[in-house]
C-alpha cells in the first residue's frame, strides 16, 4: 500500500477493508511506504505529526504488530539521510512465526527505497496446548513496570475518550492487550513453567 506524505488518508480506507471482513484481520501482513515518522519505528525522530499518530492509532486497533526493526533504513534522502518510511505490520500469530526481518540494501538497485527482507514460517503447524505459567514466582513488580513503560510510550497517540467515548474504547483496550503480550513476550524469563505445565507443553 501506499500513503501519502505527511497524511492519513489511507488509514480509513484500511479500516474498510477489515471491517467489512467481520473485523477477522486472518493471516495479515501489511506492507508498504506509509510516509510516516513515529518513535515506534525510529526511535530518536523528531518528526511524529498528527498523521504518524493516527496510523498508530489505527495499527493498535487493529491489533496489529511492528515487523520491520525499529531504525531499520528504508528510505535516503535528497540530503544523504536515512529514514524508516517502509513499513511491515501483522496480526500476532504471524508475528510469532518470522524467522528473520532485516534491512537488504543489496537489493535496491537504484531506487531511493531500500528493500526490507522478511521470512516468516508459514509450514501447517500442529495444534498444541499452550502452557501454563506459574504466576505465583512472577517478579510482579518488573512485569508492571515493563507495561506501563511499553503503555506510556504509546499513550499519546490514543483518541482522547472525552470526544466519543465509544469510539475511542477499542484503540484503548487494544493497545493495553499489545502492551500486556508485548510484555509477555520480550520478559517471558519473568514467567517460570510449573513442573506440570511444562511436563504438559514437552508432551
Amino acid at each position: 500500500m501506499y500513503n501519502p506524505p505527511r497524511s492519513a488518508d489511507t488509514c480509513v480506507p484500511l479500516m474498510d477493508v477489515f471491517e467489512s471482513n467481520g473485523g477477522e484481520n486472518g493471516s495479515t501482513v501489511v506492507i508498504g511506504d506509509f510516509n510516516a515518522h513515529h518513535t515506534w519505528w525510529e526511535e530518536h525522530t523528531t518528526e511524529v505529526d498528527e498523521s504518524s499518530d493516527r496510523w498508530v492509532t489505527a495499527v493498535a486497533t487493529l491489533g496489529f504488530d511492528l515487523m520491520t526493526p525499529p531504525d531499520t533504513p528504508t528510505f535516503c534522502t535528497h540530503s544523504g539521510r536515512y529514514t524508516t518510511i517502509d513499513l511491515a505490520f501483522t496480526i500476532p500469530d504471524i508475528y510469532d512465526r518470522i524467522v528473520e526481518c532485516r534491512g537488504a540494501p543489496d537489493w535496491s538497485s537504484e531506487s531511493d527505497h531500500l528493500a526490507v527482507y522478511s521470512k516468516i514460517d508459514l509450514e501447517i503447524q500442529e495444534a498444541t496446548s499452550t502452557p501454563a505459567f506459574n504466576m505465583k514466582r512472577c517478579d510482579t513488580r518488573k512485569l508492571i513496570e515493563e507495561m506501563t513503560t511499553r503503555w506510556q510510550a504509546q499513550l499519546s497517540t490514543l483518541p482522547r475518550l472525552k470526544d466519543d467515548p465509544e469510539a475511542g474504547q477499542r484503540p484503548w483496550s487494544k493497545l493495553r492487550e499489545r502492551a500486556l503480550r508485548n510484555t509477555h513476550r520480550s520478559r517471558g524469563h519473568l514467567l517460570t513453567r510449573s513442573p506440570g505445565s511444562h511436563q504438559r507443553y514437552t508432551e
